[in-house]
């Protein structure tokens, strides 16, 4: 590189030798030169100093001074003399140039430093300066998250990448989290981290609240070169907060019909879901019996009402493998005998067509009732869903304990081939029973709840409306808490009490608890 002295002097000008200009007055000769004419600092690792020097020599027959030393522009590259800033004439003084590099690459510039024989007379000559800087530099791509809110039970992530912007490699031996529950971080067994230069490493960060309000934490990336850290935050909230009220009555007994369509049917010319019903019976019996359930159950597929087969009803007699063989008896003829979908129908006929079991022999009379339907058409009897429930709810003396179930299409698009079981829905909601999606793959869940839904308020379940966080749930037994003495079936939705210690008769169990929410 050149450098240039400029003067702002009428006088005559000669060129000096290789080592600098020099500028010449006939009275009082006024020259310097420097030794070297740049200044190269070569390479240095960030935060270490270089020093590098160059003489500067006063070759005029005047005093020369040295008036400024660069400016103030560069924080990092700074020029100092050990001597005065008076030179004799022939005398010699060191100017040392020292860099202390904050972030890595080149150092290409230039340093005015200020000559002259006066104040009033300043010359300025660019000292051109080049050094490299070495080292590894972590950036993050985002220091601060807020997840915002965020349900309990659900969860949101962060995908955070590293990049190493130095032109050295740089290791990542540890990352941490530190701070409030409810943070993670996708496993790495892979540590330690070799990032080379503008390479990165991304690092997913997961936040799942489990309680309610903000929740910080920071990530921790410990790096050969340092310590890096990003804040988090989210605000843990929930969708509602329910509170379900119950009166507890005397233990008494359930009693159960299914209406089967026909494309549940084994063996039917169209038994699309009969893998699926048949493989899953079983868990509704077993439900049942791990309850201590004392039940009767009948199943029917015509729009007569009929139970066929050889039993008139399944009762707690049976095994679960023995009930589902006689259940599948009672529909077996469905198979052959056409598509019912009218099944508001079939339900008021089956409770009046049964009317010796569900309700005529001792102790059944109250027992609760519950209607289950499964089909993939939409219901067809007509008229007032209304009136099909009112019409039914007759045959019990306390019309809140007849309850609509369904395995169908989900209301408003169905599903699959399944057509959207409406009006039948509304009969479900009002009731306050469980709907269930036919297309389903696996119905072994749907029939431990519909089973549970069965034995509510019976056996010493209380069933739940909605997904509740499991951790958020409190009982109180006449608004005393009870800290003991339950459980919640997470498969059943429901809390069970313990063997001894079911609420007293005509008591009011209250179940609070957080809703999840959709996640979505």
């Amino acid at each position: 590189m050149i450098w240039a002295l400029l003067i702002g002097c009428s006088l005559g000008l000669r060129n000096g030798d290789d080592t600098g200009p020099e500028i010449v007055d006939d009275d009082d000769r006024v020259a310097w030169s420097l030794q070297p004419t740049e200044v190269a600092l070569g390479e240095t690792p960030l935060d270490q100093p270089i020093t590098t020097s160059i003489t500067l020599v006063n070759s005029g027959n005047v005093d020369l001074l040295v008036l400024d030393l660069g400016d103030d522009d560069l924080e990092t590259l700074e020029v100092s003399m050990s001597d005065a800033p008076m030179l004799a004439p022939g005398a010699t003084t060191q100017l040392d140039f020292t860099w202390t590099p904050s972030e890595p690459g080149e150092l290409i510039t230039s340093v005015p430093i200020q000559l002259g024989s006066s104040p009033e007379d300043p010359q300025i000559v660019d000292v051109p300066v080049d050094g490299t800087a070495l080292g590894a530099v972590a950036t993050l791509s985002t220091s601060t998250y807020d997840f915002g809110e965020v349900g309990i039970g659900c969860e949101d992530e962060l995908t955070l990448t590293i990049t190493n912007t130095g032109n050295l490699e740089m290791e990542i031996t540890e990352v941490a989290l530190h701070g409030a529950d409810g943070y993670r971080i996708s496993d790495d067994d892979e540590l330690p981290w070799t990032i080379g230069p503008f390479q990165s490493q991304e690092q997913v960060v997961y936040f799942s609240p489990d309680d309610l309000g903000i929740a910080l934490t920071e990530l921790e990336f410990v790096t050969d070169q340092g310590t890096i850290i990003a804040e988090f935050q989210g605000d843990g909230v929930v969708d509602e907060e329910k509170t379900i009220s119950f009166d507890v009555g005397e233990q008494s007994r359930t009693t159960i019909i299914w209406d089967v369509n026909l494309t549940a049917i084994p063996n039917s010319t169209e038994d699309q879901y009969s893998t699926f019903f048949v493989d899953a019976l079983p868990t509704f019996f077993e439900t049942l019996e791990d309850n201590n359930a004392s039940y009767r159950a009948g199943f029917v597929w015509s729009v007569s009402g009929t139970i066929d087969g050889d039993y008139d009803y399944i009762d707690d007699s049976f095994t679960p493998s023995e009930a589902t063989s006689a259940a599948l008896e009672m529909i077996a003829p469905g198979a052959t005998g056409g598509d019912n979908d009218q099944n508001f129908t079939t339900l008021l006929a089956a409770v009046r067509e049964n009317q010796d079991w569900l309700s005529e022999d001792s102790g059944w009379a109250e027992s609760k009732l519950s209607l289950i339907t499964v089909q993939r058409d939409t219901e067809a009897s007509g008229g007032s869903w209304s009136n099909w429930v009112s019409q039914t709810q007759a045959y019990k003396d306390d019309k809140e304990d007849l309850v609509y179930h369904a395995i169908a299409g989900p209301v408003p698009g169905g599903c699959g081939s399944a057509e959207p079981f409406r009006d039948y829905d509304q009969a479900v909601t009002s009731t306050g029973g469980e709907f269930h999606s036919v297309c389903l793959p696996d119905w072994n869940e749907a029939m431990a709840q519909l089973a549970a839904a069965c034995m509510e308020g019976v056996e010493g379940l209380f069933k739940l409306e909605g997904t509740p966080m499991e951790e958020s749930i409190e009982v109180s037994v006449d608004s005393v808490p009870q800290a003991d003495g339950w459980t919640y079936d997470s498969e059943l939705n429901a809390v069970k009490f313990d063997e001894g210690a079911y609420p007293p008769f005509e008591s009011m169990v209250e179940i609070y608890y957080w809703m999840s929410g959709s996640c979505g």
